[in-house]
């Protein structure tokens, strides 16, 4: 005997029906509920039910995928907006894209390999060997190093080629921790390169991949656009013409609610050093008052040299008005920079010189403050001398350890202040903002110049995808 049900008719035995007969019954039941249903109904009730399924089906993939691990893939033109009134120095500000050191730095100051694989310190810390790795041999790294003016260890330093995959500097005075200069970007090995149409001195500067950068960038292509205003620059983050902003003369930028920003702090230190080759600056209690802006019973000109960029002729400009209810007269001499360091400097043509000094990775002050730099072509500015700094200097450049140099150069700084020798000028803010697009790691807050919020830049992306099951 078997059980038939309608239209279905299975061929299995009774027993089967008695035990899921509840089951028919509300099969039973939705059957006769659908017949008497309007058409109408019928057909929103298969929509909904087929959206039900596709729901249920994209919970699924979405628990699979949750198991699965995101990755970066190379795609995609990352866009950032510059707030720089004069854009004159935008190769030097870029530097940092388009060069790297013969070694390189870590966030916590660290010593990595780069161009160089290597090195060796002889034990009276004043020869360093470095080995170098396939990109250049040692006559090429030695031409980029002297073509290249500014770069403080040419100056410090006869290097010499042992071999062609060698490089040895013999150190004027012995220095534990040279090793941290040669992160000096002046290598054309960066994660990118210029475009060949893209002009330096236009609003738009584009850069692609450079094919013997030592680690690819994810970007295929990057773009700095240049604002002279920050009204501009804000307008262009809220539209999404750019990806990041960067102001580092202390323009104030409304930010995007969704973004990551960070004011990091420069090691740059804006500096007024006094010419104590003259004699009414070689007085200490005048030097404290010009410090305190206390007024002086008779006039005084002082004049002032300074580079032409606009941040530091903006700071100039303060200092007069400061200096004004004092009865000191402040004559402005604004150079060009090169002007400045190939003739007023050498010469010490100046009562006093507006700059904003980096004193390196590992915070060196020798160049400035010891007094075997007086004489030119040491940059001794002030012509300033003390045996004390002179000892303090010479033994931090003797020791290794890290913190007790810091404590040395702690030291002179106090005497420095003490005997007002120079002004020290407020460091404007900086301000750097990333859209969420952009992923990868934030710059540090703490960064030696503009340029170094790059410094992690192969590591950031705009496109990523599911990582292949394994």
């Amino acid at each position: 005997m078997r059980k038939t049900f309608g239209w279905w008719r299975p061929k299995l035995p009774i027993s089967f029906f008695q035990t899921w007969r509840p089951h028919l019954r509300i099969w039973s039941f939705v059957k006769a509920f659908y017949r008497a249903t309007p058409r109408f109904e019928r057909r929103l009730l298969s929509v909904c039910a087929m959206t039900a399924l596709v729901s249920l089906s994209g919970i699924v993939d979405a628990s699979r995928a949750g198991n699965r691990r995101l990755e970066a893939i190379a795609g995609g033109t990352y866009h950032e907006g510059i707030l720089l009134p004069a854009p004159r120095d935008i190769e030097s500000a870029t530097k940092n894209l388009t060069h790297i050191g013969l070694v390189d730095l870590a966030a916590d100051g660290q010593v990595e390999p780069a161009l160089a694989t290597s090195w060796q310190m002889s034990d009276d810390q004043q020869t360093l060997k470095v080995t170098l790795g396939d990109q250049l041999t040692a006559l090429e790294a030695l031409r980029l190093i002297q073509d290249q003016a500014g770069s403080g260890y040419w100056k410090d330093a006869t290097i010499t080629t042992p071999d062609p995959a060698t490089l040895q500097f013999a150190l004027t005075k012995p220095w534990a921790n040279f090793i941290k200069e040669l992160a000096t970007p002046i290598f054309p090995y960066g994660p990118f390169q210029i475009e060949a149409n893209s002009k330096p001195d236009s609003s738009v500067l584009k850069f692609i991949p450079n094919p013997n950068t030592l680690k690819d960038p994810y970007f295929k292509h990057l773009e700095l656009h240049f604002y002279t205003d920050a009204t501009s620059l804000d307008r262009a983050a809220r539209k999404g013409v750019v990806d990041a902003v960067y102001s580092g003369d202390g323009g104030e930028l409304t930010i995007p609610k969704n973004w990551s920003t960070i004011h990091p702090k420069l090691g740059i230190n804006y500096l007024v050093f006094f010419n104590l080759r003259h004699d009414n600056l070689n007085d200490a209690g005048l030097r404290h008052r010009l410090v305190q802006a206390e007024r002086l019973d008779t006039p005084l000109d002082l004049r002032l040299a300074v580079p032409d960029t606009p941040q530091l002729s903006a700071m100039a400009e303060s200092l007069k008005q400061r200096w004004a209810p004092a009865n000191i007269n402040l004559i402005i001499e604004s150079y060009p920079i090169l002007t400045l360091t190939k003739s007023i400097l050498p010469d010490h043509n100046y009562d006093l010189v507006l700059l904003g000094i980096d004193y390196g990775p590992d915070g060196d002050l020798f160049s400035f403050w010891h007094s075997s730099q007086i004489a030119s072509p040491g940059r001794n500015l002030a012509g300033y001398r003390n045996k004390e700094v002179d000892q303090l200097l010479d033994a931090a450049r003797l020791d290794p350890d890290q913190t007790k140099r810091q404590e040395r150069y702690g030291r002179v700084n106090e005497i420095l202040g003490q005997e007002a020798v120079i002004m020290r000028l407020d460091e404007p803010q900086t301000t750097f903002a990333r859209s969420a697009k952009v992923k990868g790691p934030m710059p540090a807050e703490s960064l030696r110049t503009a340029g170094d919020r790059w410094q992690g830049i192969t590591g950031w992306y705009l496109k990523e995808r599911f990582a292949p099951s394994k």
